[in-house]
């Protein structure tokens, strides 16, 4: 009796109570006969049987009747924090990142706290000896400066130099070729002609002399003395003579090819000299020059470091941009994929790398909630939709917000990205947690509706079937899994066939 009551209770429910659609399900409106409740039968014949009976064809006809129509997405998102402040390093010069100390992921910090010290021994050692190079570096490119200017005013006498000596003795080998040689031979002839015409001269005055005192038969003392004399003179020149033979022979023969062969190897010396410093020179001032360049560079660059060097001690102590809480590892889109790592390497003793995103501080008072939106849903959505929120830490509280972006571009993971704005109050969640997602897409209380199955599309318009089986055009709005919304060519009262 007690069943029978309630079946009946529910029987003289008004029809035009509204339903519910989600775009994954839709219900239509169907006015059904109540049945008598059976007794359940043990017989197999009779179980068998009423199985039978309980497949019977449904409804043929559908009668039209207003009432709510909606169609919502829902989906499945993650809290993230509106504003967030990756923490990485960059550091310009030390590269080597040891973790003393870090704050504990989940940590709430304020703006200033200190929430990383990296070991800074080593780095402080170098830019010590950094700095107790620099005046050694300076000194040096002081005297390479001096011997640049040096070089730069003495190349040039040195060129001259070269070329000058190698003029020179181009000269004096024309010279020698041109005049000084043929003199020089001209002279040793007449000197070896006149001994012996003086050899000869003596030679005649002798023999003259004897012929005369020979025809005296009585040979005075004082001829025997100028006969002697003149003598002597004959031999003196006769030596003088065979001295001039051997003395012009070796000029001749010798001295003279032996200095025109100085000569021409004295330019030869001078040519190669002048070639050698002609380029070696100008090359040597080059390189000076490219040296004390250098060395102005390396100078600008040790100080260059030397200014990173700080600029890094600095920055290895780092502290908190702004009130908040610390979050291990990137954020990305809400979720911290990155965390277990991020966690192994802020240990004390962890090694960072430069540009990695190690810790993130989040301002949870202000949230926003991110999700990926399957592609079959994409048509459906657009900015500024509402939607309610049901935290699963808080699923008695939902939230309101609407759709504030989504891109069309999927993500790497599937799906596409989607973003809503909370538009109330986020007290006790914070990013990470996880939410369901009912996004409004389309509501009208007062839609008339028929199950899809009763239209048909024929050159582009759409059809229904009256009672009396009158073929009636309608015009269609939105539709779900199950119902369409009729638009125009129906009213309320109508019965068509399914």
């Amino acid at each position: 009796m007690k069943t029978l009551f309630i079946y009946a209770l529910i029987s003289t429910l008004p029809l035009s109570i509204g339903f519910n659609l989600s775009a994954a399900d839709s219900v239509s409106v169907k006015k059904t006969e109540p049945k008598a409740v059976a007794k359940k039968s043990t017989d197999p014949a009779k179980a068998s049987s009423s199985k039978a009976v309980d497949k019977t064809p449904g409804p043929t006809t559908h009668t039209l009747k207003k009432g709510l129509f909606e169609i919502k997405v829902e989906l499945t998102g993650i809290f993230d924090a509106v504003k967030t402040s990756p923490i990485r390093l960059a550091p310009k010069q030390w590269n080597s990142m040891s973790v003393v100390k870090a704050a504990a992921h989940g940590e709430e910090v304020k703006k200033g706290d200190l929430i990383l010290q990296l070991e800074t021994e080593k780095l402080e050692k170098a830019i010590k000896q950094a700095e107790l190079a620099r005046p050694l570096a300076d000194l040096t490119l002081s005297l390479a400066e001096l011997d640049l200017i040096e070089a730069k005013k003495s190349t040039p006498l040195n060129l001259t130099t070269r070329q000058r000596t190698l003029l020179h003795s181009e000269e004096d080998l024309a010279y020698f070729e041109k005049t000084d040689r043929p003199q020089r031979e001209k002279s040793a002839k007449e000197n070896l002609k006149q001994n012996t015409q003086y050899w000869s001269y003596a030679k005649e005055e002798l023999d003259q002399l004897q012929k005369m005192y020979d025809a005296d038969d009585i040979t005075e003392e004082t001829e025997q003395i100028i006969v002697t004399r003149a003598r002597n003179s004959v031999e003196g020149a006769q030596f003088r003579v065979e001295s001039s033979k051997l003395s012009t022979a070796r000029t001749l023969k010798t001295l003279l090819p032996r200095e025109h062969d100085k000569l021409k190897n004295r330019v030869q010396s001078s040519a190669i000299t002048w070639d050698k410093y002609s380029k070696s020179l100008p090359q040597a001032l080059a390189k000076k020059q490219l040296e004390v360049d250098k060395m102005k560079r390396d100078q600008k660059e040790l100080a260059e470091q030397l200014g990173n060097m700080k600029k890094d001690l600095q920055s290895f102590s780092i502290k908190a941009p702004h009130d908040g809480i610390v979050y291990y590892g990137a954020n990305v889109r809400g979720k911290w994929a990155t965390a277990t790592l991020a966690e192994k390497k802020l240990a004390p003793g962890g090694k960072l790398m430069p540009h990695e995103v190690f810790m993130t501080v989040v301002q949870s008072q202000q949230l926003q909630v991110q999700t990926s939106i399957p592609e079959n849903k994409l048509s459906l959505l657009k900015k500024g939709l509402k939607a309610k929120i049901t935290a699963t830490a808080a699923p008695d509280a939902p939230l309101q917000g609407q759709l504030s972006s989504m891109k069309r571009v999927p993500l790497t993971t599937g799906g596409f990205p989607g973003t809503l704005e909370i538009t109330s109050k986020t007290k006790g969640l914070y990013p990470g947690m996880s939410c369901k997602i009912q996004i409004e897409v389309y509501k009208n209380d007062k839609a008339l509706t028929v199950p899809k199955k009763a239209v048909r599309k024929e050159n582009g318009k759409s059809f229904v079937t009256l009672k009396n089986g009158k073929k009636q055009e309608v015009q269609t709005g939105r539709t779900d899994s199950k119902l369409i919304e009729i638009l125009s060519g129906l009213k309320e009262g109508d019965t068509i066939k399914l």
